[in-house]
């Protein structure tokens, strides 16, 4: 555009989207509405599978397929000249194909083509002569601009599924929008990774099912990678099976004579070993799925409640001392649905609720999980002696992280907060400086923090390994060769509809 100017912002909620890394405002083209209305995709296009049989009044229902999804924009673009006009042809050719994201669902993109472009009902414009353009002696008429509308629809290509940026809501905020540019608007069903269920478990040897339970913030079934890390060369006829009781789905896996660590790709069916080797034909049963999240339970760090509308009065929402929580009737009255389901809070990788007690709004949690008390203050004649939660000390370390520290030591290096819990030292937005830590005399003391949860349902996914599982293999019937213990990591792309 010849001024520079353009009548939307890259990013404008709804007026925008991204194809194929470029945003249609840049380009001088917004998607308007239609009648003040914006057409939105609840559900992909699809079909059911029926069949009519004789004798039978009905039909048979045996399957639905989603075909894919459209995407229609009625869009405007603002004084092109020749040669945005072009760029706009070239970024719309139907060979090209390439991710949508939309400005109102940052978080996942949708890989389309373009299946049809109107005809664009242009305004006869051009430019205001200015002397800038004439000093050769050209232009003295103004060039022509391209202002007006057209209507592009986009159709998805291979799956019908948009697929996530991003599985933790800190890797949405922190990496996805500078890459893409993207603002972050609101809760999109990802987690903060410190309330977060585990993607990491030590699998004991020949397990027998072994709890791998995993969370799938999308709206569509996910289907994980998991990673075997383990040293030596596994023994022919190692298996190792994974079931999902709420899918039904059982799939078991040869990793027989594989050297180091394995990745198992359960969407694609296919091993990999640490050196890049595929190996094929080595998954039976039915494929493994985690089905998408349920209702999740968020519990915020404090609330305030409005006295009458004289004073703000703020409450912590929950405390945990020797894995019972204890939770503010006034933000949750707990349930015995909760039971079995996922307390997660302060990268305690999700622990079970064991027992509901709905007298006290209490939850116990599973002991073998390790979970830090956060306790309530201690107050004595009305004086606090020490405040409510868990107990944080600044440690200089010039500018190297420690090789160990105590529970709730905090550094900073280069400018990242580091906490040592769980006998690491692990990244954290909870501090932002040494200053955090600093009374007014510019002396160090401990910083107390409560935290915010969440409870979160799963699905029931175990796994079974070594000499537990009965195999029938060529024919004849095989008990697995043993199978040590190993760590088990999983990754999980989020799959929306």
């Amino acid at each position: 555009m010849m001024n520079g100017i353009r009548m939307v912002k890259a990013g404008e909620l709804f007026a925008t989207f991204i194809f194929d890394g470029k945003d249609c405002a840049d380009m001088g083209v917004y998607n308007v509405t239609s009648g003040a209305v914006y057409t939105m995709n609840i559900e992909p296009t699809f079909s059911d599978n029926k069949l009519e049989v004789p004798a039978y009044d009905g039909r048979y229902y045996y399957g639905t397929q989603i075909t894919g999804q459209q995407f229609e924009f009625n869009c405007f673009c603002h004084d092109l000249i020749a040669t945005e006009y072009e760029n706009l042809r070239a970024w719309l050719h139907p060979r090209r194909i390439g991710r949508l994201i939309l400005s109102d669902q940052p978080y996942k993109y949708y890989l389309v083509k373009v299946v049809s472009v109107s005809n664009l009902g242009a305004i006869p414009l051009t430019t205001i002569q200015t002397p800038q353009y004439s000093i050769l002696g050209d232009h003295l008429r103004g060039d022509p601009v391209y202002t007006g509308s057209f209507t592009v629809t986009f159709e998805t290509v291979g799956s019908a599924y948009g697929y996530g940026l991003s599985y933790y809501r800190d890797d949405l905020i922190y990496d996805a929008n500078k890459k893409y540019g993207l603002d972050y608007y609101y809760n999109t069903g990802l987690l903060y990774k410190d309330m977060n269920p585990a993607l990491k478990w030590d699998v004991p040897a020949n397990a027998k099912d072994h709890d791998i339970p995993i969370f799938n913030p999308g709206s569509a079934n996910g289907q994980p990678v998991y990673r075997i890390h383990h040293d030596g060369t596994l023994a022919e006829h190692t298996f190792i099976q994974i079931n999902n009781s709420n899918t039904g789905t059982s799939t078991v896996v040869d990793v027989g004579g594989i050297t180091g660590d394995i990745f198992v790709d359960t969407m694609s069916q296919v091993l990999t070993d640490e050196n890049n080797n595929i190996y094929y034909g080595r998954f039976s049963g039915t494929r493994m799925e985690v089905n998408p999240h349920g209702y999740i339970t968020e519990l915020p760090e404090t609330f305030v409640q409005d006295d009458e509308h004289i004073n703000l009065i703020e409450y912590d929402t929950l405390y945990i001392e020797d894995n019972v929580v204890s939770i503010n009737p006034m933000v949750l009255e707990v349930t015995k649905d909760l039971y079995g389901q996922y307390f997660c809070v302060c990268n305690n990788g999700g622990a079970k609720i064991i027992d509901v007690d709905t007298e006290n709004n209490t939850l116990t949690l599973d002991p073998n999980t390790t979970t830090y008390d956060i306790p309530p203050a201690i107050v004595q004649d009305g004086v606090v002696i020490r405040p409510a939660g868990m107990a944080f000390n600044y440690v200089e370390s010039n500018g190297v992280i420690p090789d160990t520290g105590n529970l709730g030591d905090v550094c900073i290096v280069d400018g990242v907060c580091y906490i040592y819990m769980y006998d690491e030292w692990q990244k954290s937005g909870y501090f932002s400086s040494a200053d955090d830590f600093k009374d007014n005399n510019g002396n160090y003391k401990t910083i107390y923090r409560v935290f915010g949860a969440t409870i979160v349902p799963l699905d029931k996914v175990t796994i079974t390994t070594g000499n537990n599982i009965r195999y029938r293999y060529n024919g004849e019937n095989i008990t697995g060769e043993s199978m040590p213990a190993f760590e088990l990591e999983a990754e999980l792309q989020p799959r929306y509809l």
